[in-house]
C-alpha cells in the first residue's frame, strides 16, 4: 500500500476518534427531548406529498378546522377580514380536544410563555383560503414535515394534527371563549 494512502486511512481513523469524543462529551450535556425535532424531521422527510394528501383528504370530510388564540390576535384578524400570519399563514388543527386552555396547550404544544389562549376559533373548512402541512421549527427549515404536534415534548404531550392555514374571509361567529380558572 502506498505511503499517502496508509496516510489518508490513519487521518479518517483520527478524524473518526476526534468525533467519538466530541460526540460524548456533547451527550452528557444533551437532554434526549432536545433531539426529538431531528428524529422526527428524519420520520416524515420525503414524505410531503402523501402528508398533504392526507391533510387535504381530512379537511374535506370536516366541517370545521380549530385555531386557539387570543383576543389581540383576533382583533388582528377582525381588522383584516381573514386569518393570516408572518409566513403565509398560522397554526391550525382538524382536531377538537375541547374548551380547557391548560389541554389545549398541552396537546398544542404551546409553551407557558407564549401564553394561555383565550378562545377557541371554529373555522368552518369552506372558509380556508390555504392549508399547508408545516415545515420543522416554525417554519423555518426546509427538510422535514411537521404533522403533528409533537415536536416538543419540553412543552406537553401533543398529538394532534396542525398545518399553516389561511381564510378566505373572517366572522366573529367562529368565536368560541375559553372556559378560565
Amino acid at each position: 500500500m502506498a505511503i499517502h494512502q496508509q496516510i489518508k486511512e490513519r487521518g479518517q481513523v483520527l478524524r473518526y476518534h476526534i468525533l467519538l469524543r466530541f460526540l460524548e462529551n456533547v451527550s452528557k450535556n444533551v437532554v434526549l427531548q432536545d433531539l426529538t425535532p431531528f428524529f422526527l424531521m428524519s420520520k416524515y422527510r420525503g414524505r410531503g406529498q402523501e402528508l398533504q394528501a392526507e391533510l387535504d383528504a381530512i379537511i374535506s370530510q370536516q366541517d370545521y378546522v380549530y385555531r386557539a388564540t387570543n383576543m389581540r390576535t383576533v382583533d388582528i384578524y377582525r381588522h383584516n377580514g381573514v386569518i393570516s400570519g408572518r409566513s403565509g399563514g398560522t397554526y391550525m388543527t382538524t382536531d377538537f380536544v375541547g374548551l380547557d386552555p391548560k389541554v389545549l396547550m398541552d396537546r398544542g404544544q404551546v409553551f407557558p410563555a407564549w401564553g394561555e389562549p383565550e378562545v377557541l376559533l371554529r373555522i368552518p373548512t369552506s372558509a380556508l383560503d390555504n392549508a399547508v402541512v408545516p415545515r420543522p421549527l416554525g417554519e423555518s427549515l426546509s427538510a422535514g414535515w411537521e404533522p403533528f404536534t409533537e415536536f416538543y415534548p419540553a412543552a406537553g404531550s401533543g398529538g394532534i394534527r396542525q398545518f399553516m392555514g389561511t381564510t378566505k374571509t373572517w366572522s366573529d361567529d367562529w368565536i368560541i371563549p375559553l372556559k378560565q380558572d
